[in-house]
């Protein structure tokens, strides 16, 4: 379920000034391109936990900001850590191998019966 960072954050105030920024589920933070043309754009990261960027394993810690490069096939994505979901990467899948581009996982979703992996 998609919804706005201060409906999981709400004791944080910039969480309710950030518009541009969804979470997808509980532990994954989408930071999308809003703009045409753009490869790179600026985040908030709620405070509470430390986040990991899905893409390059860079850890960062809650309530802070930076800037991230964001080229066409990439969209700006944090995991919160300790959360169990996983970015895999093609060919990685070892019961099949023609596996699309990308995987998340999440423990979460096992434990409720549903199928672990959501294709991007």
């Amino acid at each position: 379920v998609m919804r706005p960072l201060f409906y999981d954050f709400p004791e944080d105030p910039e969480a309710w000034e950030t518009i541009n920024e969804y979470m997808f589920g509980p532990d994954l933070l989408v930071a999308p391109i809003m703009e045409a043309g753009h490869r790179g754009r600026r985040f908030y990261l709620p405070v509470g936990c430390d986040w990991r960027n899905a893409w390059t394993g860079e850890v960062y810690h809650g309530g802070s900001s930076g800037d991230v490069d964001a080229p066409i096939e990439t969209i700006p994505l944090f995991v919160r850590e300790g959360s169990g979901l996983q970015i895999q990467e093609r060919g990685k899948n070892i019961k099949r191998n023609r596996a699309p581009p990308v995987y998340l996982f999440h423990e979460t979703i096992k434990r409720i019966g549903i199928s672990p992996i959501l294709r991007l």
